[in-house]
């Protein structure tokens, strides 16, 4: 794939043996190490004897497949830019790669994660010293993007581009992934606290302190996921679980995240969930709040449609098959539930929830988004399945009214249905044994609606950067008309 105009510089890590000398022949440039010196002072030591201005890394043990130099090549040459990604593909077609390995078959705009098939300008590689060689294990794609921007770097000027394949297996067995998970979990917080900038592209790989079931549904795409986040739900898990184990839907992982209990809610899940290979399980360490614990579910999630369910709620027997059915014969609708039924304490099933019935089914973004803001109050819409892509780009803030932006943002995407012959039972508790701070933050705290009026009109903002052209009113307009549906629902604020 060279011709005339590449070459071939190869690292010898350290390695004493015969078969990485042998290469010698192969390559035109060819470096030999004492030791192993760890993998980006390797590629480091390696761009210096590079003679291109562009520099393209390849992992050792990766399938170049064919055009995908040319693909690094071009793109650099036609768009002028910092940093391509491609895409990496495992080595056996019959398996599908990790979330972050592949974004798809369109040219995107995406800082770079990964560190086998990327490229860069060699001059503003060299600007910025390289590969951080510090780094302990992973996320050095990330880390130096991250630095690139921090020194004038577009975002714009990284990019992903679909037809630059290399064949690679990002893990090689349990233990191995185990293993792998580990070290770049410790690395995400090392790099998260040098620099919050890169935390958004590493936040995925944080809190694996505990983790069990089938982790390979993680790293596979299924059609839909179920988010079950859990705190101190022993006494109402169980139900949880089993009506999940009775959908008759198979394309589909249940994520179960234990915010720390301190019960007995995560052996009451353990016990739930075996042999049933669609559970993987997490657990905290440490509570890390409502808010927190539904967002790392989210992230954690590879899927084309997600839903949440409450830990003490549980669902009919179809719901997921008639759900996924929906969304995928009406692309016009971005959320589907089932019929709200109230239970309440002691497991009484009671009526229809009326107050959590809506109507946002007009064609009209902005008057289902402006609607949603004024009428919302009973939120069990937040647990429909619902369009995963829609929330792409939302910031999880640590306020209250997460779920109000939320559902705003994803009615922006489309309409919502629901579902006659499926039902959500939802249940109450008359007292709860932590305040409303408690609950999101996970500690006590002072929560302000001005915090929730901010969030509400940054979310719209961004909304309009990368998705305006489905309204016709201005963002002026918009941010007016919500703060004027906000204030008339909780009161004039001064900070306005």
């Amino acid at each position: 794939q060279c011709g005339s105009e590449g070459e071939i510089i190869f690292v010898n890590n350290g390695d004493k043996g015969d078969d990485a000398r042998s290469l010698k022949k192969l390559v035109d440039v060819y470096i030999e190490l004492k030791g192993n010196s760890g993998a980006y002072l390797a590629r480091n030591i390696g761009s210096v004897f590079s003679n291109g201005d562009i520099l393209i890394f390849v992992d050792d043990d990766g399938l170049p497949e064919a055009g995908m130099l040319a693909a690094h090549a071009n793109a650099h040459d036609e768009y002028l830019l910092d940093a391509v990604r491609g895409g990496c593909l495992p080595k056996n077609p019959n398996e599908k790669p990790p979330g972050h390995y592949h974004l798809g078959d369109k040219i995107l705009v995406a800082i770079n994660c990964i560190e086998g098939n990327c490229s860069y300008r060699k001059d503003l590689f060299f600007k910025m010293d390289g590969w951080g060689d510090y780094i302990l294990f992973g996320h050095g794609g990330a880390e130096l993007c991250v630095r690139m921007l921090a020194n004038g770097s577009k975002q714009s000027k990284h990019v992903y581009i679909p037809n630059c394949i290399l064949r690679h297996d990002y893990y090689h067995g349990e233990k191995h992934a185990k293993n792998k998970r580990k070290k770049q979990a410790e690395s995400a917080y090392i790099l998260s606290a040098q620099d919050p900038a890169i935390n958004p592209m590493v936040s995925g790989f944080l809190s694996l302190e505990k983790e069990s079931g089938n982790s390979s549904c993680l790293n596979n795409k299924r059609k839909i996921c179920v988010g079950v986040p859990v705190y101190n739900e022993e006494k109402y898990i169980k139900k949880t679980i089993r009506s999940l184990r009775k959908q008759n839907y198979e394309d589909v992982v249940f994520i179960i995240s234990d915010n720390a209990s301190t019960d007995n809610s995560f052996r009451v899940i353990e016990e739930e969930v075996a042999g049933d290979d669609r559970f993987i399980l997490m657990k905290h360490d440490e509570n890390i709040g409502a808010s927190s614990n539904f967002e790392f579910i989210y992230k954690k999630s590879n899927s084309e449609y997600f839903m949440w369910l409450g830990g003490h709620d549980f669902v009919s027997g179809g719901y997921i098959k008639s759900a996924v059915k929906f969304l995928d014969e009406n692309i016009d609708f971005s959320m589907v539930c089932g019929m709200p039924i109230g239970v309440l304490e002691g497991s009484n099933v009671g009526g229809l929830l009326k107050e959590a019935v809506y109507d946002f089914s007009d064609i009209s973004t902005e008057k289902r988004y402006l609607s949603s803001i004024g009428s919302l109050s009973n939120c069990t819409i937040l647990h429909s399945v619902f369009r995963r892509e829609c929330l792409q780009g939302l910031e999880f803030r640590k306020t209250i009214g997460l779920d109000h932006v939320l559902i705003s943002r994803l009615l922006w995407f489309g309409k919502l249905h629901y579902m006659k012959n499926e039902k959500y039972f939802r249940r109450y508790f008359k007292e709860r044994g932590e305040s409303q701070a408690e609950r999101i933050l996970g500690y006590d705290a002072l929560l302000s609606e001005k915090d929730f009026f901010n969030y509400y009109v940054e979310d719209l903002k961004g909304l309009y950067v990368n998705h305006g052209d489905e309204v016709s009113m201005s963002l002026e307009g918009m941010i007016d008309n919500t703060l004027q549906q906000l204030c008339k629902k909780y009161g004039s604020h001064d900070f306005l």
